[in-house]
């Protein structure tokens, strides 16, 4: 019964208008990760909830285009700069990491549509040999109730009492950022098997390829969770210098695993990053025609229940879980 009332306020566009009168004056900035063939070995692999099948995203686009008018970086910066207007009901699609698949599957997608883009780049990825990405790897070894332990005790980390397991991950995954990549590798591959995966991540030749439509900007440099790092400034530091190497947009940056505080805002702040990407899933008020903020939240868009009709994303479901978000200044 929900499902056919949420199908029938979809069609009827009552949902629609619904969304041009609440979320006339905000900006929606959506956040993906892998967009891979479902027929694929690298998507039967992937991590699922941060993975979404060509077919599905085709359908995310022609939605996003459909209900908000869709910006690039360039229109985001005049915006906070400039004090330009953004159009009613603004749209922002990012990308997080530097997989290949994005350039490989995504590209030509948003080319189809003509809808720009942003990739936030981990600026260490360009530059390792392995073909499969380490926290990759790790996501894989993770999988395994006792790995998490097993990987403390190797890495001397003594987790204190009663802390969440979500952030004994990030304890682990800073410490694992931090090892020199061989020996990372060496470690992950006891716990994670060799795949028959070909280079999962973009090289330094691949980034020009996203231009025009898509603008590269800060992603932090290992992609260790900042909040996490021994050295949080080195790695903001790090990721700056290469931004500005690959003439991309230095100014912007989204937090690593959604991980910061008041010190790491502010770091990341005296590096020259004047708009920071949470992982926080809120719509940006743009009320007053420039936005107040240069912290500005995103919606990670999964393929599940939330989203999809069995396997196929619902237009009716998408604009539940997109329209009725809380909006913040």
């Amino acid at each position: 019964m929900k499902s056919y009332l949420r199908a029938l306020l979809y069609a009827l566009g009552i949902l629609g208008l619904a969304h041009r009168l609440r979320n006339r004056r905000t900006l929606t900035v959506f956040m993906f990760h892998r967009v891979l063939p479902k027929d694929s070995i690298e998507y039967r692999h992937a991590e699922r909830e941060f993975t979404m099948s060509t077919g599905n995203f085709a359908k995310c686009l022609t939605f996003l285009r459909t209900h908000y008018t869709l910006v690039s970086h360039a229109d985001l910066r005049a915006a906070i700069t400039e004090g330009k207007p953004l159009p009613d009901c603004a749209g922002l699609v990012t990308f997080d990491d530097g997989w290949r698949d994005t350039l490989e599957y995504a590209l030509p997608a948003l080319a189809g549509y003509k809808i720009p883009a942003v990739l936030f780049l981990s600026t260490e990825v360009p530059d390792l040999t392995q073909d499969r990405w380490w926290q990759d790897q790790l996501v894989e070894a993770l999988a395994s109730a006792d790995h998490l332990a097993i990987l403390e005790v190797e890495m001397g980390i003594s987790p204190l009492p009663n802390v969440q397991k979500a952030e004994r991950i990030r304890c682990l995954t800073a410490a694992l950022s931090e090892m020199d990549p061989e020996h990372r590798g060496t470690l992950l591959l006891r716990y994670a098997p060799a795949l028959p995966l070909a280079r999962q991540m973009v090289t330094r030749a691949d980034i020009a390829k996203f231009a025009p439509l898509v603008a590269i900007a800060g992603h932090g440099h290992s992609h260790g969770p900042l909040t996490h790092l021994r050295r949080p400034q080195a790695d903001l530091e790090n990721s700056a210098q290469q931004l500005k190497l690959h003439n991309a947009d230095f100014w912007a940056m989204s937090f690593p695993h959604g991980a910061h505080n008041h010190k790491i805002d502010s770091l990341a702040c005296q590096q020259g990053f004047e708009v920071c990407y949470t992982s926080e899933a809120h719509l940006v008020d743009t009320g007053k025609n420039t936005l107040g903020t240069t912290l500005l939240g995103r919606i990670h868009i999964p393929e599940n229940q939330w989203t999809c009709e069995g396997n196929s994303i619902s237009n009716a479901r998408l604009a539940f879980f997109l329209f009725f978000r809380s909006i913040r200044g």
